[in-house]
């Protein structure tokens, strides 16, 4: 029989104030004030005061309110994973902002859209700022300027990275100066993924192999996080073999290793290569976690799954045992039997056996805890950016497309062996990318919109979505996101993506 007493008292309180302030969504769509200029004589006088101006192109990533939605700290995976076959609203239509994303029904006018436009801009610029001043500080140790410019160079190529996959084409905006940026036109897709490869080529060239200059601590990026990204941008512009030599970098340095599934996601776990430091305490560290996951796995709880499987109870505190984004049918029916990825990384709730229920679980990601089955919250959550798992996918499916099938074989089963599967039964070059395709989406989940992405980039977007009942009616332009109509108002060069 349940007992209440066995429910973790402060997730309970948590639980109700959260579920209180679920219908309310304005401040995902709230943008921060532009930044101000500052002099690069105070900025840059010391070496110190140049680590604290990159500094702030990191806590924007994070989000300085801890709370807020941006497009980096999972902004892409809420928006991705929604706009693919991965993650769909429980709460559906209640949520008036997401819901045309979950229908991929987006309309120009639509206002989430500016989440994944003013944030990349804001860190673009900040970046752009900080280059500039560099360039005319004569203060500046050697090792610190050229460490400042490769993370600086590299943040600038995520941020156009986000935007381009986004948007298409975008502005490139390379210098602060507003009279040059205020009408910038926007740049051609291969021109911005040029300037986006030559970014992290000198990022890669100027960072050092560690962490020494955040004492060991993850969350600024180093040389082979140069190298990841790079690799991922050659992959999706299908420059196989510069992308498997990319790879090959990372992974032969032997700096990082496949950890056990439920070690993967730690802060500084081997596994990972880059991550996003939390930037408050509590349930606003990690938006991210926030959204997909609930504030606790009722199977921790055996005892008190029958009492929330009555209607009464299902209906009153659902929003305690389940998240704001769950997965849909297509993403559980990926999995294959004994797929530990669905044990670790996920995890479900049962659901009451009167329609419209039906008894049918509800199956989520679980790759971020908030709170230990105690009730204790965790502190120093890191949201993953980069690891190693991708980058054997990279070096997979690379391979595959260079008829190196044994090396892609190879790979693949390097990630399945982790997940508790056996070897891939995939032998030729098609089979074999079919294969990548399905370890990407079992692997990568939730995680910074790479199904979306995956769909986008191998021209399977259509095929796909385009069955999606919920989805109807389809239409491929809402691949691409409406540019925000006050930029548009702003900058009268921004013409709407086609169909908007």
């Amino acid at each position: 029989m349940f007992d209440l007493n066995k429910l973790p008292y402060r997730l309970f309180i948590t639980a109700l104030l959260a579920g209180a302030g679920l219908s309310s969504c304005t401040k995902l769509i709230e943008i921060d004030p532009p930044i101000s200029t500052v002099g690069t004589e105070i900025v840059f006088k010391n070496d110190q005061n140049a680590n604290a101006a990159l500094a702030a192109a990191y806590s924007l990533m994070a989000s300085e309110d801890g709370e807020q939605v941006s497009a980096f700290n999972g902004g892409l995976t809420i928006g991705g994973g929604l706009l693919s076959d991965e993650l769909e609203l429980t709460y559906g239509s209640q949520n008036e902002l997401l819901y045309p994303y979950n229908t991929c029904q987006m309309v120009k006018a639509d206002p989430y859209s500016v989440t994944y436009w003013a944030k990349p801009y804001r860190i673009i610029y900040t970046v752009n700022s900080v280059l500039e001043g560099l360039a005319s500080a004569n203060n500046i140790s050697d090792s610190t300027r050229q460490r400042i410019t490769g993370e600086a160079k590299f943040l600038r190529a995520y941020a156009y990275f986000l935007l381009v996959n986004c948007f298409g084409e975008v502005p490139l905006i390379m210098v602060t100066d507003v009279n040059q940026n205020m009408s910038k036109g926007r740049s051609p897709v291969p021109a911005v993924y040029a300037q986006i490869e030559a970014d992290l080529k000198e990022a890669e060239a100027l960072l050092q192999d560690n962490y020494t200059a955040t004492g060991n601590n993850k969350s600024q990026v180093n040389k082979y996080g140069a190298a990841t990204m790079l690799a991922r941008v050659y992959l999706y512009q299908q420059k196989w073999a510069e992308a498997a030599a990319q790879a090959d970098l990372v992974i032969n340095s032997r700096k990082y290793q496949l950890t056990a599934l439920e070690k993967t996601f730690e802060p500084n776990s081997q596994e990972a290569i880059w991550q996003l430091q939390g930037s408050s305490q509590g349930m606003g560290q990690l938006p991210e976690a926030f959204m997909v996951s609930p504030l606790f796995k009722l199977s921790d709880y055996p005892d008190m799954e029958e009492l929330y499987t009555t209607p009464d109870m299902w209906s009153s505190l659902s929003f305690m045992i389940l998240p704001q984004l769950k997965f849909t049918t297509q993403q559980v029916q990926a999995f294959e039997a004994g797929d530990q990825r669905l044990v670790k990384w996920a995890s479900r709730t049962l659901t009451p056996k009167e329609e419209p229920y039906n008894a049918v679980p509800v199956y989520y990601a679980w790759k971020y805890a908030l709170a230990d089955p105690q009730g204790t919250y965790k502190g120093n959550l890191s949201m993953m950016a980069l690891r190693l798992g991708e980058v054997y996918l990279i070096r997979a499916e690379a391979n595959a497309q260079l008829g190196k099938t044994t090396e892609a074989a190879a790979d693949i089963n390097i990630i399945r062996t982790r997940a508790g599967l056996g070897n891939t039964t995939a032998a030729s070059r098609d089979a074999l990318l079919d294969a990548v395709m399905h370890e990407r989406q079992t692997e990568l989940f939730a995680e910074g919109g790479h199904r979306w992405l995956d769909l986008k980039r191998t021209g399977k977007a259509s095929a796909v979505l385009s069955k999606l009942a919920y989805k109807q009616p389809w239409s491929a332009h809402r691949l691409l996101l409406p540019i925000p109509i006050s930029e548009m108002i702003a900058n009268p060069k921004l013409m709407p993506n086609p169909g908007y």
